[in-house]
């Protein structure tokens, strides 16, 4: 086994022989191989072993799969080409938030516990117990609700229900322990096998406090065991969207094989807007109509009717975490030059913006959150993949795109406000009279599921 060394240049990118290699992605791309690989696993035996309790499974691991190999296998050929399994990786620095393909798909081949994090998992298992015995007294038969949705703040609608006397926030997950492999085949399975193997301690505290019902994100993610333990014991489910999504979005839509299938889904799923559910309907082989719910928007509540006037020479832009940062670097470039000032919105979780250095400082000005005056004088947004778009849509200020084989924002169908780039869109975009996207907030209905 050999220790290699993986550059990454100032600005985030990776570096081959001395050499920035600039990331090629493409969905198009990425889906066939993505498709390609699924199929093959299906065929396989392994497809056998992955059904659990009747329950077909593999739509949950599927975005390790999408994003963390085929997305990155794609965008990054000339280094995964000849990348080796038997060796160690490593980086010289810390890789940028908005540019973690390359890790993740280190990560893919050698995802294992180090001793801290093995440590902390037995901590977590010892004060979870704990958890389970002080709630015993009382908080049994309650609605288990993902703290996320208190703590994160992608979430603004808590505060909306009105009893909170049958919740009982909880934050728990317990991911098992990944085997290192040497095929494609058995690190799909492994890493199932790893988001399910704590499935009789959520059974274990499902018997003890007995929900009513469990309401959790959409996206579980390193611990399915939760949805297996609760299909098992007949508790009712309920999956919220973890925000706006796209048709890549795996283990909402999966892959044909699953058509007609006995799925490992939540009894019923709410999503944020009806633009998703008709995403879903469309292209879902998981959900059937009846199963999908719109729950209105569940984010930030500011200021959405906004009359735009006084336009300047102003861009809104906003850090992406995951994005083709190439692209969305030279869009940025394009139009400082053409001197328009930006304004830049930070992420409340990302503290690094050193990739930002490379352009005029004049012309970039970093913010915690748009003010009413940025939304009323700008010129028009930019964006590449972030859902931060529809504060724009919903204002009605028009979006420019690179052009990047990660379209994926034009799954909205949205064609009167967003644009693909070219040289001349900026001289007459302003001026255009664009539709105002609807925002709906939390519906009756599903505010009631907490009650």
């Amino acid at each position: 086994m050999k220790k290699i060394k993986i550059e990454i240049s100032k600005y985030g990118f990776l570096k081959l022989k001395n050499k920035i290699e600039k990331p090629k992605f493409s969905i198009k791309k990425t889906n066939f191989l993505h498709k390609k690989l699924m199929l093959k696993f299906f065929k396989s035996n392994f497809y056998k072993n992955s059904i659990i309790d009747g329950y077909h499974t593999i739509h949950h691991v599927m975005p390790f799969i999408y994003w963390g190999y085929c997305f990155s296998k794609i965008g990054y050929f000339n280094f995964t080409k000849k990348f080796d399994i038997r060796d160690k990786y490593y980086f010289n620095k810390t890789i940028n938030s908005n540019n973690q393909f390359i890790e993740n798909f280190i990560n893919f081949f050698n995802y294992k516990k180090n001793f801290k994090q093995k440590i902390k998992y037995l901590v977590k298992y010892f004060v979870f117990h704990l958890w389970i015995f002080l709630n015993f007294f009382q908080n049994s038969n309650k609605i288990w609700v993902f703290i996320d949705f208190k703590n994160d703040y992608r979430f603004n609608f808590v505060d909306k229900i009105k009893n909170h006397k049958n919740i009982l926030f909880f934050r728990y997950r317990f991911p098992g322990k990944f085997y290192k492999s040497n095929t494609l085949n058995e690190i799909i399975f492994n890493y199932l096998e790893m988001v399910t193997s704590s499935t009789q301690l959520w059974k274990r505290a499902f018997k003890i406090l007995k929900p009513k019902k469990v309401i959790m994100l959409d996206n579980l993610y390193d611990d399915i065991s939760i949805l297996i333990a609760a299909k098992n014991l007949k508790i009712e489910t309920v999956g919220i969207s973890h925000g706006p999504f796209f048709k890549c979005t795996k283990y909402l839509m999966g892959e044909k094989f699953l058509k007609n299938k006995k799925i490992l889904k939540h009894d019923r799923i709410y999503v944020w807007h009806d633009l998703f559910k008709k995403m879903i309907n469309d292209n879902s082989y998981i959900y059937n109509k009846n199963e999908i719910f719109v729950c209105g928007w569940l984010g930030n509540e500011g200021k959405f009717k906004v009359k735009r006037s006084k336009v300047k020479k102003m861009i809104l832009a906003a850090h992406e975490d995951n994005t083709d940062q190439n692209s969305y670097n030279s869009l940025i470039n394009f139009y400082i030059k053409k001197n328009y000032k930006i304004i830049f919105k930070k992420r409340p979780d990302v503290k690094n913006y050193d990739y930002l250095n490379q352009f005029n400082k004049k012309n970039l000005e970093l913010v915690d959150d748009f003010k009413l005056k940025h939304f009323k004088n700008c010129s028009f947004a930019i964006a590449c993949k972030s859902s931060i778009v529809f504060e724009y849509l919903f204002r009605g200020i028009p979006i420019i795109v690179p052009k990047t084989g990660f379209d994926i924002i034009f799954d909205f169908k949205l064609n009167k406000n967003i644009f693909l780039f070219n040289k001349n869109l900026h001289n007459n975009l302003p001026f255009r009279k664009n539709p105002i996207l609807k925002r709906h907030k939390p519906s009756k209905k599903f505010l009631r599921e907490f009650i």
